[in-house]
């Protein structure tokens, strides 16, 4: 905290640090010295008063800053100290690690890490939650006068303490703001078929059929998810990249990601839309879906995520090149996003590492799901469905694409295989095959996870920028498996 201080960093001071940016204000040296004595005098006290539990402290250094290049180990067990080695060396979470409190820290590597995260949020939660305490029951003094001691507190409690503003106006005419994302889905087009196959957030069960010809203008997932894509409604901005833009005929990028940055100007609302399809979608033109695809298989995942997670989405994609075609978000939206504005700029990684491991929150109707973005840049010449997904899933996997002769599949450590499904296949009916399916996906065995890959299993794409998106859910992983 010192050493943030003397460097410009007031974030654990979050009033101080408000004011600064709202006031444009800059402090003088008389003043961050008085704090800096201050911070050693509380250290000093610190050390002093709680001796023996400052050497547990000392213990548990990384639980401080699991990177620091003298952590090496944790005292608890071989696999914790294995996720330590894991976690210092992942790039996505390095990078986020500055910007969260520790304990959001802790709580964001549950997924990847859980060893690690169980571990130290043990040791943090006490603090958390005496502090949880001590505010509730000072909300209470305030509430509950003598002049009011039957008051049924539980209502007014909520409004003190949440961090959400009311809109008293809008509550009290009995209306509720509607979400403008809605009815998110996976949806799969088998070659040869006009309609898709979908699985909608928040249902369980079978695949269902799609409500329309995808070669329609509407009444299906497709043009349904891009509906803001393709039309002009002004509080919606979006990004679109695509290795095969709209319009532009032959385009040279090492790139094979498509998909679509949408978010909001007047709400926290914002998707992601990954998906398949060359020349598609025609940014503020009306949805035409490209004949020559028909014939073909394809896939569009659409998430639905806070504005937040946008910037986590941005450090992944800098690392494959995505060819860029549309952009119409303000900078005032994401002046907060450093790795977008990188992004915008065609920034991209030139030191190492040249492979990322990133994880999102969506905020699906059937509840979150967590979604494991790991991405490799030209730079790195892993092989992606083995060196990376593999080694991160730590579990064999199954997977559906397209292959060349040279990569095979590959039995050689245990239960870490690549197993490749065979084709002809059905997804709930429709025929699928690999010469005329252009989806790449792969499924974890055991464990929930579906990944959806950008790039074929060929072994050229070692050499090439690639991206992976896994989802870890019950009912898709079943759909897929």
């Amino acid at each position: 905290m010192e050493k943030n201080v003397k460097d410009g960093n007031y974030c654990c001071f979050e009033t101080l640090a408000t004011f600064i940016v709202e006031k444009e204000a800059t402090l003088d040296e008389d003043l961050i010295s008085m704090i800096v004595v201050h911070l050693d005098s509380l250290k000093e006290s610190f050390d002093y008063y709680f001796s023996e539990e400052m050497k547990f402290c000392d213990k548990n250094i990384w639980i401080v800053n699991p990177f620091q290049s003298d952590v090496v180990a944790t005292g608890i067990s071989t696999k914790a100290d294995e996720e330590l080695i894991d976690l210092s060396e992942d790039y996505s979470f390095k990078m986020s690690f500055d910007r969260k409190r520790l304990i959001q820290f802790w709580l964001s590597v549950e997924n990847t890490y859980p060893t690690l995260s169980t571990a130290a949020l043990k040791v943090l939660l006490p603090f958390t939650t005496s502090y949880m305490c001590e505010i509730r029951f000072s909300a209470m003094i305030g509430i509950k006068t003598k002049l009011r001691n039957k008051l049924q507190l539980s209502n007014n409690l909520r409004l003190k303490l949440t961090h959400i503003s009311v809109d008293v106006e809008e509550n009290a005419a009995g209306g509720a703001a509607q979400n403008w994302l809605t009815n998110k889905s996976i949806v799969y087009k088998a070659p040869g078929q006009v309609n898709g196959k979908i699985i909608v957030a928040g249902a369980a069960g079978n695949w269902q059929d799609g409500a329309g010809a995808i070669n329609a203008a509407n009444g299906h997932s497709f043009a349904k998810a891009l509906e803001h894509v393709v039309g002009n409604d002004g509080t919606i901005k979006f990004l679109a990249y695509n290795n095969a833009p709209p319009r532009v005929p032959k385009v040279k990028t090492k790139s094979n990601s498509k998909g679509v940055i949408i978010l909001s100007t007047n709400a926290d609302a914002a998707a992601w839309i990954v998906h398949t399809v060359p020349g598609f979608p025609i940014p503020k033109t009306v949805y035409t879906w490209p004949a020559a695809e028909t014939a073909k298989g394809h896939l569009l995942l659409c998430l639905t995520i806070p504005e937040s997670q946008i910037n986590a989405i941005a450090a992944s994609l800098l690392f494959i090149q995505p060819m860029i075609h549309y952009n119409d978000i303000p900078e005032t939206e994401t002046a907060a996003m450093p790795y977008f504005g990188k992004l915008i700029k065609g920034e991209i990684p030139t030191l190492p590492p040249f492979t990322s491991r990133g994880s999102i929150r969506t905020e699906n109707a059937g509840g979150p799901l967590t979604v494991h973005i790991y991405s490799k840049s030209e730079s790195s010449k892993y092989e992606i469905y083995k060196k990376i997904i593999v080694k991160s899933l730590k579990k064999t996997i199954k997977v559906w694409s397209r292959r060349d002769n040279k990569l095979k599949g590959d039995c050689r450590v245990s239960q870490r295989h690549i197993r490749l499904i065979t084709s002809p296949a059905s997804v709930n009916g429709h025929n699928t095959n690999l010469e005329l399916d252009e989806t790449s996906w792969a499924v974890s065995d055991p464990r929930n996870i579906f990944c959806h890959i950008d790039k074929p299993y060929f072994k050229d794409q070692a050499k090439e920028p690639s991206l992976a998106v896994c989802i870890e859910n019950n009912d898709i992983f079943a759909r897929f498996n």
